[in-house]
């Protein structure tokens, strides 16, 4: 494989969702990101059309992880074709549990994580720089977006088998610990900002800002739906804004 294909690998990981089957989930997608290697190594049409084929396997994995297993998947299949191993039977037990441990992993990471914490970082800017805060939001939340989609398929490629040290659960649940404890402090400056912030100058904007804050709290304590905590919010601005006023 060329460097050139690996971009074309990585390119191609941006629209593994564009085709979700209920049977197969993002099993076409995943055989896309593998036409650039399907193209460069095998010369007859039909020997092209036979690995495409029984790649089409069920898939379902983080979509911004999935580079870890394409670059390792193409590696282990450059193996297997100049010395026979690892054999087919052992790259789709390998991609199985990569999909399953990586799926678990970006949800951790993107969802809980990363979404969160960008989106309240790019909120904190535009209370003070308006539009500034969008930008923030979306640069904050593509660096690691993209490391993952890029990195992923170089390493995943150089290292075949051995990616799953580098991708291991005991290195990510440090990773996503640290990502909490900053999550907490920035909600923490968050808060004290916002109150502070220009659009909240009178006494009955900041009972009201306290207020609805502890909606939210109380709210995700006992584990309320986010429609619900934002009803519950309109109603309780309203009614504090009335008693206020």
């Amino acid at each position: 494989m060329r460097w050139f294909d690996l971009v074309r690998v990585v390119h191609s990981t941006l629209y593994i969702q564009a085709l979700w089957t209920y049977e197969k989930m993002l099993s076409v997608g995943y055989t896309i990101c593998l036409l650039p290697f399907a193209l460069r190594w095998f010369k007859d049409t039909e020997a092209q059309k036979e690995f495409l084929n029984r790649n089409l396997d069920f898939f379902n994995t983080h979509p911004y992880m999935v580079s870890w297993i394409v670059g390792a998947s193409i590696k282990l299949e450059e193996e297997s074709q100049k010395t026979g191993t690892p054999s087919l039977e052992q790259q789709l037990r390998f991609r199985r549990r990569m999909s399953e441990a990586l799926a678990a992993i970006g949800d951790q990471l993107f969802w809980n994580r990363i979404k969160p914490l960008t989106a309240l970082l790019g909120a904190l800017y535009a209370l003070y720089y308006g539009p500034a805060g969008i930008v923030i939001f979306l640069v904050a939340y593509n660096i690691p977006h993209f490391y993952h989609r890029i990195a992923g398929a170089l390493i995943g490629y150089r290292e075949g088998f051995n990616v799953m040290k580098v991708v291991s659960n005991k290195r990510y649940n440090l990773i996503l610990s640290r990502l909490l404890s900053f999550c907490a402090f920035i909600a923490g400056s968050a808060f004290v900002l916002a109150a502070d912030s220009p659009f909240v100058t009178s006494m009955g904007e900041r009972i009201a800002f306290v207020g609805s804050a502890a909606i939210t709290l109380v709210s995700l304590r006992y584990g309320r739906a986010v429609p619900e905590i934002l009803i519950l919010l309109l109603l309780g601005g309203t009614f504090i804004g009335f008693i206020l006023n």
